[in-house]
Formats: C-alpha cells, sequence, structure tokens
C-alpha cells in the first residue's frame, strides 16, 4: 500500500532530487510529494516535512492511483497527481497461497474383519466393524506423538543407586590422630577412598516421569491408529485363536495370510488371551504379543503391522473416545441424574404396587 503525503510550504527552493515537486499556478507555491511504503518511511517524511519548514497543512491519501483518493477535499483543486507508472511494480509472491486447513478424508464407515483360520476366505463371507471417524480422521501430529512416548518412557526408567555415607554402617569416628602418624589424613572409615566406604558421586535414584493431559494421551494413542490405518498397515481378525502350540503351524497360517517375515504386533482382549497363540507366537522375529491393558503406542509405532482382534479394536475405540471426550462435571451430573431417574422408577413402581 502506497501512501501519499503533500507538503505544501512556501520555500521557492527545489526540493531533493528523489522527490516529486508541483508548482501550483495561484499560490506559486512548491508542493513536495513523498511516497511511503512503510511506518519508518512515514516517519522519515514527516522528518523531511520538518526540514522545509512547514507553513500550511500536511493532507495524506491512499490509493491514489487508478482509483478514489480519500480526502480528496483537502487537496488543492489544481493539484495534478501523477500516474501509477512513478510507482513501482508490485512484486508477485514467489509462492502460491497455500491453504492451511486440513483436508477433508475419505474414511470408511467400517473395517473389514478377516478370518484367522480360514485366510482363502471370500470377501462376501467376512464381516465389518464399524470405525470412529474421531479417531481415523484425527490430523498427525509428530509433536504430540513425541510427547507421550517421552511420557511412557520417563515412566520406566529405573536407573540405579548406590550407598551414600549415612546409609553405610559403621563407626562415625576418627579413625586416627590428624597429626604424628605420618600418614594421609581421614575423618571417617567410610570415606569413599578406603574399600567398603561410599562411592564418590555415585547414582542415586530420581523421579524422571513426566506428567501430560489425559485428553494429550489419548490423542496421542488415535494419532498412532489412525497412521496405522491409512498406511494399510492395521489388520482386524475375528480372533486370535491357533488349535496347536507349534510355532511352524502359526508360522504357515501367516504365510498365507500375507505376513511372511513381517515385523508385527499382536493385541487381544484382556484375559481373553489363546495359550496355544502365545506359547507359538514366543519363537516368531520380530513379533509382540500383548493384551489390550499391556500395550503402548511407542511399541506399536516400532512395528510395521499392527493386528487386533475384534474385541480387542472395539474395546480400544471405546476406551480412546471415553478417554478423550471425558468430562468429570459432565459425568458427575449423569451420576446424580441417574439417581434421581432410580428413585423416581422405584417411586413409580411402589405407587403401582399399591
Amino acid at each position: 500500500m502506497y501512501t501519499l503525503i503533500c507538503v505544501q510550504h512556501c520555500e521557492t527552493t527545489s526540493c531533493t532530487p528523489h522527490h516529486q515537486s508541483f508548482s501550483t499556478e495561484s499560490h506559486h507555491c512548491l508542493l513536495t510529494t513523498i511516497f511511503v511504503e512503510s511506518r519508518k518511511m512515514l516517519r522519515l517524511a514527516s522528518s523531511f516535512a520538518r526540514t522545509v519548514k512547514i507553513s500550511s497543512n500536511v493532507g495524506i491519501a491512499k490509493n491514489f492511483c487508478g482509483s478514489q483518493v480519500a480526502g480528496m477535499s483537502a487537496l488543492p483543486s489544481n493539484l495534478k497527481l501523477a500516474d501509477a507508472s512513478v510507482l513501482d511494480e508490485l512484486p508477485e509472491p514467489d509462492f502460491p497461497a497455500i491453504n492451511y486447513l486440513f483436508p477433508t478424508l475419505n474414511v470408511p464407515s467400517s473395517i473389514t474383519v478377516r478370518k484367522f483360520l480360514e485366510p482363502n476366505a471370500q470377501e462376501t463371507e467376512l464381516s465389518t466393524l464399524p470405525l470412529e471417524r474421531k479417531i481415523f480422521e484425527v490430523a498427525i501430529r509428530k509433536d504430540i506423538v513425541h510427547d507421550v512416548i517421552r511420557y511412557i518412557r520417563h515412566k520406566k526408567r529405573q536407573p540405579k543407586k548406590t550407598k551414600r555415607l549415612n546409609e553405610i554402617s559403621g563407626s562415625k569416628k576418627k579413625p586416627r590422630p590428624q597429626k604424628g602418624t605420618g600418614q594421609a589424613q581421614v575423618g571417617n572409615k567410610r570415606n569413599s577412598v578406603w574399600r567398603g566406604g561410599q562411592k564418590a558421586f555415585g547414582p542415586v535414584l530420581r523421579d524422571y516421569s513426566i506428567n501430560i493431559n489425559r485428553k494429550v494421551r489419548a490423542l496421542g494413542s488415535m494419532m498412532t491408529l489412525a497412521a496405522k490405518f491409512r498406511e494399510g498397515n492395521l489388520i482386524v481378525f475375528d480372533h486370535l485363536n491357533v488349535p496347536t502350540k507349534k510355532t511352524k503351524d502359526l508360522t504357515t497360517l501367516l504365510e498365507q495370510h500375507g505376513l511372511k517375515d513381517q515385523s508385527m504386533m499382536f493385541i487381544e482382549h484382556d484375559d481373553a488371551l489363546d495359550p496355544n497363540f502365545a506359547l507359538a507366537s514366543r519363537n516368531l522375529k520380530n513379533t509382540l504379543v500383548r493384551e489390550r491393558h499391556q500395550s503402548n503406542i511407542y511399541e506399536i509405532l516400532k512395528k510395521d503391522k499392527l493386528i487386533l482382534s475384534s474385541s480387542a479394536f472395539e474395546d480400544i475405540q471405546q476406551r480412546l473416545l471415553t478417554q478423550y471426550t471425558c468430562s468429570p462435571k459432565r459425568r458427575t451430573l449423569l451420576r446424580a441424574q441417574k439417581v434421581l431417574d432410580d428413585a423416581k422408577a422405584l417411586s413409580l413402581a411402589k405407587q403401582a404396587e399399591a
């Protein structure tokens, strides 16, 4: 945006070469025009106006070339404004305008549930499970996922510990006199130099855990599931039960599902893990088997494929929605409303019996 400042003064001397001058016919005075691009230039223009000793007024007009001039009545009628050729052309941006809104994802309403013991089953024979859009349409943010991983890792961090001076058994008596023995001075036999003493600057137990909000933790899990689904690495089976505990039989079954030599993580519903499947999968390379309450996004992200049973998938979706949309006030109100509804129903039942 360019601004035109018209400065009227009664000097007859010419202006500096970098300012354009206009001579009026009636007043025989000089009108100096200064093109201002920024506040800094505006201050320079004001300084110049003070230098040439302004005697009357200063008028400011914007967008004077090719459009209406603001405050035209304040300008002299015989003033001839310059055309747009005196202005520099506006530079074109080096990059196009970018729409920073997140695009709408075409997430399907359901996911196919494969049959674990029937790899060659037809698609018409397979069932489906609904997908929660609040989970699988979430925008991926690496910073949130990183914070959740730090939260998990810091909880598991267990440093070593050595005993300090006050934790070692022994007397506090000075072993020998300070002078006269010709030996080094010592004040305690539990010092770090002697055998059986403390460890100098040894490690101590510290709490490395960090705290993040519960909804942020839920959001990190939602982003992890959404990323696996968009990559095509989320697989849901009807169950994870096998008839035998032989690793060879399980390997053959996984090869038929196209999961040969894959980095995988299996998640089963709580207290529903098949003992045969747990024994057969122990010798599989790059494979983890967890129950729902044992899983975390750190282990999920380390594996390429995420394989869940249908019951575990439904439970994870429900728990994430409950955790993400949790409101303690609303929960308290719902509990109070439930108590009132139960009391009302009980009262109606007693009235009906009477």
